[in-house]
């Protein structure tokens, strides 16, 4: 039995306001306490050097863990700027680490997490990897380049 196209995205609405709950449950309970770069590495690409296909891409991936009363989120930005046409490009590679205070006492769950991790982190780095893409290009003596703004894809 097949699903319309209705029934598809009724699901995935409830998908996303389900992770949007679950998200909230522990927004409403951590307090951001630092933000700090642990590494990042710039490289300039000739045009022999540049993947197929040559396009801008941005790849976003995160670890937690827990310790005491802090939780951590390691963010690691990838990100390959190619210029138009395709002559030249750059390859940026960070790694932000993202600490919380939070409660003890909670009792959170992988879901939680997880849920956390993609709707509040991403939000909160983006504009410290914008900024610092923008600071190495500059500094390079390279066309300043500006990050895409960050769309959560909750489901």
């Amino acid at each position: 039995m097949s699903q319309s196209n209705d029934d598809i995205a009724t699901q995935s609405q409830e998908a996303a306001f389900a992770l949007m709950a679950s998200a909230g449950r522990l927004g409403a309970s951590v307090e951001l306490q630092q933000i700090r770069l642990q590494h990042s590495s710039f490289e300039v690409l000739d045009k022999d050097e540049l993947p197929e296909p040559a396009e801008n891409t941005v790849d976003l991936n995160y670890a937690n863990a827990i310790k005491d009363a802090e939780l951590a989120y390691f963010v690691a930005a990838n990100v390959l700027a190619v210029t138009d046409p395709p002559d030249w490009g750059f390859r940026s590679d960070c790694l932000f680490v993202v600490i919380y205070k939070i409660d003890e006492s909670l009792d959170l769950t992988t879901e939680e997490l997880d849920a956390f991790g993609k709707v509040t982190v991403p939000p909160t780095v983006v504009p410290y990897v914008r900024q610092l893409i923008q600071d190495m290009t500059a500094r390079a003596n390279l066309p300043p380049f500006v990050l895409p703004l960050w769309r959560i894809a909750l489901v």
